[in-house]
């Protein structure tokens, strides 16, 4: 699989050209101003160095911030244009994503400061795992984030971390660097949850797990209106604000690149409330339901959640028996 990666998200352009995981080509310019020119000529000039051209390409991979930078906007409307063009997929990253070392399987936090003054210092946040963000980035302050990391054990790649103080010699701080475009994409390079389901299908059910986003919430509200009645469905606008909150965690399966089960879970103070589960009609009795909770099970656990509620009609027997059969 061959994919393209690019990274304006800061004041420099960055690209990489990688195939199955190689990286046959990458560059790096230093640009404040003026990308939005240079762009092109940058990219077509790494594919001639690569050997290859854009009708090659199987993936863009693009970072997406966060932040509002002129750059970001630049990179993600450039790869979007070159999508239209060769109809290939394009994965957004974010900036953490990005700049987490390919291979931590195990979730990780990535802070990279925003507001970088003090009083009013604040970091954008992700939990990461295996190489992709379990929810969606959120900006805290100071006290907020020295909260959040009270007993945090798993590594913290984090740019600002003198601003913790003492509290910072019981953390396993890392630096991150969000220049990481060529560290990244191997693990995106198909490899990202998304593409990986797409490529899998209903081959491998578990390979085709991914956190859903904002802009999967019309097909989220499909499957929701197909598995509960008109009056209990949710609407597009309603799971885009939920889906949008970075205390929900919404898992997804795809079988032959639909979207054929998803849970969504919303934790507050240490406990997670299983908002609501669904499975496309003709893909039930297949044990997807069962994956997605086992699954969520896991990935909240790895945040420190011990308890886990769900409410379920007392006629709905194939749930509760699925939900105890998961311990419930």
């Amino acid at each position: 699989m061959l994919v393209l990666g690019l990274n304006t998200a800061f004041s420099a352009m960055e690209a990489s050209i990688i195939r199955d995981g190689e990286i046959l080509a990458d560059a790096r310019e230093t640009m404040a101003r003026g990308q939005d020119k240079a762009l092109p000529g940058f990219v077509e000039r790494l594919l001639d160095e690569a050997g290859v051209s854009l009708a090659e390409l199987d993936r863009i991979a693009v970072v997406t911030g966060p932040g509002s930078f002129t750059g970001i906007r630049i990179g993600v409307a450039y790869a979007r244009g070159l999508a239209l063009v060769t109809e290939v997929p394009c994965i957004g990253v974010t900036s953490i994503e990005a700049a987490i070392p390919a291979g931590m399987e195990d979730t990780v936090l990535g802070c990279i400061a925003a507001q970088k003054r003090p009083p009013e210092q604040t970091w954008w946040v992700q939990g990461v795992s295996g190489n992709q963000g379990l929810a969606g980035t959120m900006e805290v302050g100071l006290d907020e984030l020295k909260a959040m990391l009270t007993g945090f054990h798993a590594p913290i790649f984090m740019q600002g971390s003198e601003a913790l103080e003492e509290m910072a010699e019981a953390l396993d701080i890392r630096p991150l660097i969000p220049s990481a475009v060529t560290r990244a994409e191997p693990a995106r390079a198909g490899l990202c949850a998304r593409a990986r389901c797409e490529a899998a299908g209903n081959k491998n059910l578990m390979s085709g797990l991914l956190v859903l986003r904002p802009d999967d919430a019309g097909r989220v509200a499909l499957l929701h209106a197909k598995s509960f009645s008109e009056s209990e469905a949710w609407s597009a606008a309603s799971m885009r604000d939920l889906l949008k909150d970075p205390n929900v965690l919404t898992l997804g399966i795809l079988c032959d690149g639909q979207l054929a089960a998803f849970v969504m879970g919303q934790t507050v103070a240490g406990e997670t409330d299983i908002l609501t589960i669904a499975t496309d009609p003709h893909q039930r009795r297949k044990g997807l339901a069962g994956r997605l909770i086992s699954a969520l099970v896991k990935r909240v656990g790895e945040r420190g959640v011990t308890r886990i509620m769900l409410d379920v009609a007392e006629d709905n027997l194939p749930a509760r028996e699925l939900y105890r059969a998961h311990g419930f």
